[in-house]
């Protein structure tokens, strides 16, 4: 999203630059959408409490204060997996979510006042008395990013890969035992774990990759 303020366009000329850049952040006004159906785990993806992610007002990245619930891109962070491309159409328009409602490109304003704000969240889908609520908190618990980044910091450059890729082993090992018992795909779970571990630390994968 580019941010455009008192330029001359007036209206929506499907282009579908807006959908390619990426799918909407829920807020709590989008809760129905989950509850009706018309969205399910394999539409969403969670970026966790304490992620890194880019901030399209200050055009930086910033580490998250509270978790994003996002319509997954076609590839998890890429063009909205609703957008039709060759029909330059949403495929969901009639129930499209709050920040694709408010969004005008040529006038970012009603956009950027809701960016961050009334966020919904796992807890909000989630009754804190489910199984499903009791597995996401333990995963929480066991996998908390802010501890794993702090372990990071805190480790000696060269203990500091083994401990991740100890880490990310435990994740994998977590999400598959889920994944059998409950019947979810890996791709459900990005929605009630977040994302991975080695997706969320893939710079320094490729780093070791490429050593």
């Amino acid at each position: 999203m580019d941010i455009q303020h008192n330029v001359s366009q007036t209206e929506c000329k499907r282009c579908g630059k807006c959908c390619i850049a990426g799918g909407p952040t829920l807020h709590s006004g989008d809760r129905d959408l989950i509850v009706k159906g018309v969205l399910g785990p394999k539409d969403l993806i969670v970026f966790r409490k304490n992620e890194i992610a880019y901030d399209p007002v200050s055009g930086s990245f910033i580490r998250l204060e509270k978790e994003l619930i996002k319509i997954k891109g076609k590839n998890d962070i890429g063009e909205c997996k609703f957008f039709k491309r060759k029909e330059s159409i949403c495929a969901i328009y009639k129930n499209r979510p709050i920040e694709c409602r408010v969004l005008k490109c040529w006038d970012t304003k009603d956009l950027e006042a809701i960016l961050m704000k009334d966020l919904l969240s796992r807890n909000d889908i989630m009754p804190e008395t489910s199984l499903l609520w009791e597995i996401v908190d333990s995963y929480e618990r066991k996998f908390d990013l802010a501890l794993i980044q702090n372990n990071l910091e805190s480790l000696p450059e060269n203990s500091k890969k083994s401990f991740l890729r100890d880490i990310i082993q435990k994740d994998f090992k977590f999400r598959l035992a889920l994944s059998k018992k409950f019947d979810l795909t890996m791709e459900d779970l990005k929605f009630f774990l977040g994302r991975p571990i080695s997706d969320i630390f893939s710079p320094l994968l490729t780093a070791d990759k490429n050593e």
